[in-house]
């Protein structure tokens, strides 16, 4: 599939900045393809895929480049665990293929939950630590600037960052699965004590490769989750983005489905045996 490049909503989270087009703004550069896809799956579309660019307002360094290439499929019927498994096969294919494959090789991937990864790392339990623990785990790393001190998913999010994610996959890649439920946008969340968002990522080198869920399908969850994820942009002085009114109106209709998306260049990158990303984009650097 192709959708547009330029949309009217580039999707609501709090990690994630956006590039605004023109005066209102005309719309936003697409940080990913997902709510475009989505509604295709609500069409009837069946499993899709796309191959494409994405864009990010990040700072560059040697894992980020604004422009960047995305590969990003869907799979009606599908749970999150199903995903995993095509991801692996789909690694290691690439790494048999030729050149020197590297740690993306060395099967089979070992998966962790977020707990297990969080407590062998960072001595913590992310679904039941407070904020003063999860701040007491993080002090080797310093402290972030511009995070409120009882900021517990921003927290949450920088000690996975800082101190659990760099020790993953060093041997042989990881998938971390089962995130807290505030870790999540876009995942199905399971319900129990403590509820469990179905979302995975893949690591290998302590670099995160890919990003997947069960997705939601209910779109008065969606819209809580858009407002909630706009509110703490406000609160931090951020601009905060549109509901994507025909996103929101097509999860309704969207089958029960698991996606994934994959960082195209940072596998590259790990397969080629590089260093930097910039050694894998003809042009990287563009804007400076």
């Amino acid at each position: 599939m192709e959708t547009p490049a330029l949309v009217p909503s580039p999707g609501v989270d709090r990690h994630i900045e956006a590039f605004a087009v023109g005066e209102g703004p005309l719309g936003y550069l697409a940080t990913s393809p997902e709510y475009h896809m989505k509604r295709l799956l609500a069409a009837g579309a069946g499993a899709i895929y796309q191959l494409t660019r994405a864009y990010r307002q990040e700072e560059r360094g040697h894992l980020h480049n604004p422009e960047f290439t995305i590969l990003e499929w869907y799979r009606p019927g599908w749970e999150y665990p199903q995903l995993m498994d095509e991801v692996e096969l789909l690694l290691t294919a690439l790494a048999a293929a030729g050149g020197p494959g590297g740690i993306l090789a060395a099967g089979p991937y070992e998966r962790l939950t977020v707990r297990q990864a969080f407590l062998r790392t960072a001595g913590v339990d992310p679904h039941r630590a407070t904020v003063a623990n999860l701040r007491g785990a993080a002090a080797s790393a310093g402290t972030p600037p511009g995070l409120a001190d009882e900021d517990r998913d921003g927290w949450l999010a920088y000690l996975q960052a800082a101190v659990v994610e760099p020790g993953l996959g060093t041997e042989r890649p990881v998938f971390l699965h089962l995130y807290p439920a505030d870790q999540c946008a876009l995942a199905r969340i399971r319900p129990g004590d403590p509820p469990l968002a179905e979302r995975f990522e893949l690591y290998a080198g302590g670099i995160e490769l890919a990003n997947g869920f069960t997705e939601l399908t209910d779109s008065a969850e969606q819209r809580r989750r858009v407002r909630a994820e706009n509110a703490v942009r406000a609160s931090e002085g951020r601009p905060t983005f549109p509901e994507d009114e025909e996103f929101l109106a097509a999860l309704d209709s969207m089958p029960p489905s698991a996606g994934v998306a994959l960082g195209v260049d940072r596998i590259v990158m790990i397969l080629l045996g590089l260093a930097c990303i910039d050694d894998c984009m003809a042009f990287a650097g563009a804007l400076g």
